[in-house]
């Protein structure tokens, strides 16, 4: 069956909206675009104001949410469909920011929400080191992510393959982009992942989450089996 709703997903920084843009060129594709900017949360957040942390994560919630309704009114198996983002995420993201009474809220409103989202027939991960996906942040400049750290984006680099390397829907693409183009990762079977030297010369690199000092908060997400995969 053809690949009619493909999302490209992946960390802050790493390349996913240029990636769609040049893909949908190539295969004329509608878009479907995380609104990111639209968030009026996103300093406050950054900056560490109280309360910011929720009330950014449910905004891009009832928004990726629309889009995602949208999306299936206007009929999304007529022709190619790409995404920069996978609607998952924002639970992932939830784990990150979130504390327990807030969490407690967010997934009662997700799981009466995530239901309705459509399905991906392919998720393409992309992968870069924190080195190199702060390096893009700072290049391209976003007054929002002007104070992001290195600490967070670390963390949130962490949870990604932790999420795709315990995926649990139909294996995804990995991808290695290096700003000129992707290329995606062959065959379907996981391999333990090791040092690959690679690294060194700035390639994407999965890395064994049990190498990686996780947030138990991150891998409860997994355990619990509730965050669904396309």
């Amino acid at each position: 069956m053809a690949a009619h709703y493909i999302v490209v997903e992946g960390p802050i920084g790493v390349g996913k909206t240029s990636v769609v843009e040049r893909l949908a060129e190539r295969m004329e594709a509608r878009t479907v675009l995380e609104e990111w900017g639209q968030n009026p949360f996103l300093t406050p957040f950054y900056e560490g104001k109280a309360g910011a942390a929720f009330q950014i994560e449910l905004f891009y919630l009832l928004s990726r949410y629309r889009q995602q309704q949208e999306l299936t009114q206007r009929t999304l198996f007529e022709r190619y469909t790409l995404s920069d983002y996978l609607f998952e995420k924002s639970k992932l993201f939830a784990y990150l920011n979130l504390d327990d009474s807030e969490l407690l809220i967010y997934e009662k409103l997700y799981a009466m929400l995530i239901e309705g989202v459509p399905r991906p027939d392919l998720v393409v991960y992309l992968q870069a080191p924190t080195e190199i996906l702060l390096r893009r942040i700072r290049t391209r400049g976003r007054p929002e992510e002007a104070r992001l750290s290195e600490d967070y984006l670390a963390e949130v680099n962490r949870a990604y393959n932790h999420y795709f390397f315990h995926y649990t829907g139909h294996a995804p693409a990995r991808g290695q982009h290096r700003g000129r183009g992707l290329r995606e990762a062959r065959g379907g079977r996981r391999r333990p992942a090791q040092a690959d030297p690679r690294h060194e010369q700035g390639h994407a690199v999965l890395r064994s989450p049990g190498q990686q000092a996780l947030s138990a908060r991150v891998r409860s997400l997994h355990a619990a089996h509730d965050v669904r995969g396309p």
